[in-house]
């Protein structure tokens, strides 16, 4: 099935046509469908506004085709993906000044809850992991052992990123859910 012309055929046809009809002007073309939205003037000629209105919206679509063929767009494999790597990396992450892997009670408690697009676009990533006793070492959390260092939202949020990196997923948000 054929479809409509492209934006390339249809600007080509009209300088065809300025020169049909023309003396001694030989001129081959296939036929091109002009049905557009464009205003064309009575010379035949397409305004500026109207093929940069038309260009912009071939760029979006190109965008939107590119977005579709991610691994951000597909929100549900991602996050299996993040699940199967995401305790191999946090163990490999665990080492000073940060949080020990000693028992990997830790590691193994981390995961990637949900996938939400932000009104960006952007894809943003819930995580969560075993609160008792890892949220003592959270900054901002009362107690002796709060420390920015040990922070096991930082270690989690680099690890996902490396992950995330192996993807080519660009921008990003993580949270804590």
């Amino acid at each position: 099935m054929q479809g409509s012309s492209t934006l390339k055929e249809k600007s080509a046809a009209m300088v065809v046509n300025k020169f049909k009809g023309k003396k001694g002007v030989k001129v081959n073309s296939k036929p091109v469908k002009m049905h557009t939205k464009t205003k064309v003037s009575s010379k035949g000629t397409v305004s500026k506004a109207s093929v940069a209105l038309s260009a912009k919206k071939l760029k979006t679509a190109k965008k939107k085709e590119k977005a579709k063929s991610s691994a951000a767009s597909q929100p549900l494999q991602l996050l299996g993906l993040i699940n199967q790597k995401l305790p191999e990396t946090v163990r490999k992450n665990m080492v000073l000044p940060r949080l020990e892997n000693r028992t990997g009670r830790f590691a193994d408690s981390v995961k990637v809850t949900e996938i939400a697009q932000t009104p960006q676009g952007f894809p943003s990533i819930g995580y969560t992991y075993r609160r008792n006793p890892y949220q003592v070492f959270e900054e901002g959390s009362s107690g002796n052992w709060s420390n920015g260092d040990r922070d096991p939202r930082d270690l989690i949020d680099k690890s996902i990123r490396e992950i995330a990196a192996q993807f080519a997923i660009g921008r990003f948000y993580t949270r804590r859910v």
